[in-house]
């Protein structure tokens, strides 16, 4: 899952905001890690009226979910999920830094 910021909204409020927009759920703790990661795109991108070159993400690790939360995935940022162990969520992952960064929470957290 990722987000941006809006306006002068913190890290910490994005995070919360994202995940009750795109999951629904509402009770968890979660840490802000020292991993981040910066990349530059080859074309400029437009959302919102707002230009962008790259991007820029700062890795959280959500954990302890209360299971009376019910997901329910927003359809309009995602077309499902599941529950899947390390090993297959690195055969899931596309792209080298989603992996890098699966691997340092696993290191790092667990």
């Amino acid at each position: 899952m990722k987000g941006g910021l809006m306006g002068n909204e913190s890290e910490d409020h994005c995070l919360r905001r994202e995940l009750k927009e795109e999951t629904g759920i509402r009770h968890y703790c979660f840490v802000k890690t020292g991993y981040e990661y910066k990349y530059r795109w080859t074309r400029e991108y437009i959302k919102d009226n707002n230009k962008f070159h790259g991007a820029h993400f700062r890795l959280f690790v959500v954990m302890d979910l209360d299971k009376s939360d019910r997901i329910r995935i927003d359809k309009n940022e995602h077309s499902g999920y599941s529950w899947v162990d390390a090993k297959r969520a690195l055969k899931m992952l596309t792209y080298r830094d989603q992996k890098d960064a699966l691997r340092f929470v696993l290191k790092n957290y667990f």
